[in-house]
């Protein structure tokens, strides 16, 4: 019987590439999981920041509402929740409500007898 060689290099080699593969794996591993829970992080400082912004707007909202009137406590004007409607609000459609004095005023034309009263008003302003 011949005693065979044991090839020590490529032994050494198979046992170095499998070391090789399953510390990569663990490396490859370790970046995923580090990656997921920087992500996880990132997102939890994105919600958190939203939050934030919402919150400071609610605080303005109540805070509007509650101090939203006048400062002196002598004032009798109560300030109405933005929800009410008030009566600045409708200032254009009340101008058109006045009665305009320039129809009380005698025009020239007045003087000119007409067929048709109808037809003076009607070519008046």
């Amino acid at each position: 019987m011949k005693k065979q060689d044991i090839d020590w290099k490529k032994i050494l080699k198979i046992v170095g590439i499998i070391a090789l593969v399953i510390i990569g794996i663990i490396i490859i591993w370790h970046i995923i999981v580090w990656l997921i829970s920087l992500v996880e992080y990132l997102f939890g400082v994105v919600v958190a920041g939203i939050e934030w912004i919402i919150g400071f707007f609610i605080f303005v909202l109540v805070f509007k509402a509650l101090f939203g009137g006048k400062t002196t406590s002598s004032s009798t004007h109560v300030k109405k929740p933005f929800f009410l409607p008030s009566a600045s609000d409708n200032i254009k459609e009340a101008k058109h409500q006045v009665h305009d004095a320039r129809d009380d005023v005698a025009d020239s034309r007045d003087y000119v007898g007409h067929l048709n009263k109808n037809e003076r008003d009607r070519r008046r302003w």
